[in-house]
C-alpha cells in the first residue's frame, strides 16, 4: 500500500491536468466531450488519491477541503448519468483557476 509522500505525486499531476482544461473556461468545457471525459478522469484518480490519505496527513492539512474534494470524485463514479455539466464545469472555475 502506498504512503501519504507516495499518493502527493498522483494529486499534483491530477490537479495540474483538471486545471489545464478546466481554466479554458465554461464554454470550451461544456462543449468538448473529450474535455469532460478527460476532467472527469482526473477527477477520479485525485479523489481516490485523497481518499486514500492518512487521517493524520488530512488533520495536519486542514485548509484544503478534503471532504469536498472526495466528494467531486463521487459525482461521476456513483451518479454517472446525474452529472451537470454546467454545475461541474462551475465548481471546477471556482476551485482551480483562482490560484
Amino acid at each position: 500500500m502506498r504512503d501519504d509522500m507516495g499518493r502527493l505525486p498522483d494529486i499534483i499531476e491530477a490537479i495540474g491536468r483538471i486545471f489545464r482544461v478546466s481554466c479554458k473556461g465554461r464554454d470550451y468545457f461544456y462543449d468538448d466531450e473529450m474535455a469532460q471525459v478527460w476532467v472527469v478522469h482526473h477527477l477520479r484518480i485525485l479523489g481516490e488519491a485523497v481518499r486514500g490519505l492518512s487521517p493524520e496527513f488530512r488533520n495536519a492539512n486542514p485548509g484544503i477541503p478534503w471532504s469536498d474534494i472526495i466528494g467531486m470524485r463521487n459525482i461521476p463514479v456513483h451518479h454517472y448519468f446525474g452529472i451537470d455539466r454546467g454545475m461541474l464545469s462551475g465548481k471546477l472555475l471556482n476551485m482551480t483557476c483562482r490560484y
